[in-house]
């Protein structure tokens, strides 16, 4: 089976937890045997150019976009409307993506974030009448920051007029539609669903999956660490946690901190004087297993609409509960008393409540019910491999 991957960006230009995604589906799927290339675009790239990552066959082409996504945060406010007005319609990308699909003849095509490539993509892999499933890894389609969540702090509820416009112009230009809809969790689907995308098309929910860690520490419930990990913005809802933090009256809990962002400094600012609170910035891999390894319960404050976050996958590859707020589709993965709790999101009562009533007891029996290789990547291959096969041989009507 040829299988044909497309997103804005791909390894190593990577902007968020959808490429890491895709590049551990691409190499996974490789793993079992399948041919699978991917179109990008790519900064300061000239035309097209190809390369191999991993085994991979890589087509990166040149953004005809007045920037790159990846420079997005430099640019003034009034390119940036611009650039969305501009990636509604991409006749470079068209013609691009049409021309190597013709060389290439994948048997099936999976788009992801198209944003600079524009929702043409969809025409031209429908006018070489190729099978045709679309990934939805974030709200792009209905809000201009792909986030659902307003300046204010707050998540969008009640659209603004612009931005019912935007969700009008997108659900236009997306006329050749995909023949199927996927996401890695239900709250998404029916978001899009309730906005009246993708109509009479068929959805399914596959979550997604991570690696395994080879080793796994013995955990120490002497001390009871708690671990974020994420970027440190608004959104994510840290000031929350640590605020919520600083009311627990116990020696015996420490919060480890990692990751970076816009209002890091404030955060930091916020934990002064804590010594129970460790703010590691940026960390590697072999840090982050190392944390992970010690940690004895993870913490997901998000306020926004998270739709289904990698570092829960990851913390239940390594036998750790996670403790998150009741929004998006973290509720999806998260259920009270069987591999974590929920409060509800900006609730610092109730997430005081839990941190208090936690015991090493608690946390052990938690991660005993935990089933490791469920949130394994190889389990999800397994799953997005069968409904690839599926998809060809005719299981679903409306192809």
């Amino acid at each position: 089976m040829k299988i044909g991957m497309i997103n804005e960006l791909y390894f190593p230009n990577n902007l968020g937890g959808t490429e890491t995604c895709l590049q551990r589906t691409c190499e996974g799927l490789r793993e079992k045997g399948e041919n699978v290339f991917v179109i990008c675009t790519s900064p300061n790239i000239e035309n097209i150019e190809i390369d191999v990552c991993n085994g991979v066959k890589v087509y990166r082409m040149k953004t005809d976009n007045f920037y790159s996504i990846v420079n997005a945060s430099k640019m003034p406010f009034y390119l940036k409307i611009l650039w969305l007005l501009k990636s509604q319609i991409s006749l470079q990308s068209y013609q691009k993506v049409k021309m190597i699909l013709s060389q290439e003849k994948p048997d099936i095509v999976h788009t992801h974030n198209l944003y600079t490539l524009s929702p043409l993509v969809f025409q031209a892999i429908k006018e070489l009448e190729i099978p045709l499933i679309h990934e939805l890894h974030d709200y792009n389609l209905l809000c201009p920051k792909a986030t659902l969540f307003h300046y204010s702090g707050k998540v969008c509820k009640n659209s603004r007029l612009c931005c019912k416009v935007y969700r009008h112009l997108k659900n236009q230009f997306i006329k050749f539609k995909p023949n199927i809809v996927i996401a890695p969790s239900q709250f998404i689907i029916d978001k899009h669903k309730e906005s009246g995308f993708f109509k009479d098309i068929i959805y399914k929910r596959i979550p997604h999956g991570v690696p395994l860690p080879e080793t796994i520490g013995v955990k120490d419930y002497h001390t009871l660490n708690l671990l974020y990990v994420g970027n440190l913005s608004k959104h994510k809802g840290i000031h929350i946690l640590i605020q919520a933090f600083k009311q627990v009256n116990r020696c015996d809990i420490h919060l480890d901190v990692c990751g970076r962002g816009k209002s890091e400094g404030e955060y930091r600012k916020l934990a002064q004087g804590n010594k129970r609170i460790r703010f590691h910035g940026f960390v590697s891999k072999k840090k982050l297993n190392q944390l992970y390894d010690t940690a004895n319960v993870l913490i997901v404050p998000s306020i926004w609409y998270d739709n289904s976050p990698t570092v829960i996958y990851e913390a239940f590859v390594h036998g750790i509960p996670v403790i998150g707020s009741r929004i998006g589709g973290i509720p999806e993965l998260v259920h009270n008393g069987e591999n974590g709790f929920l409060y509800e999101p900006r609730n610092e009562k109730q997430l005081v409540e839990i941190l208090n009533v936690i015991s090493p007891s608690i946390l052990y029996s938690l991660e005993k019910k935990i089933s490791r290789e469920s949130y394994g990547i190889k389990n999800y291959i397994g799953e997005l491999h069968d409904f690839y096969k599926g998809i060809l041989g005719g299981s679903f009507n409306k192809l």
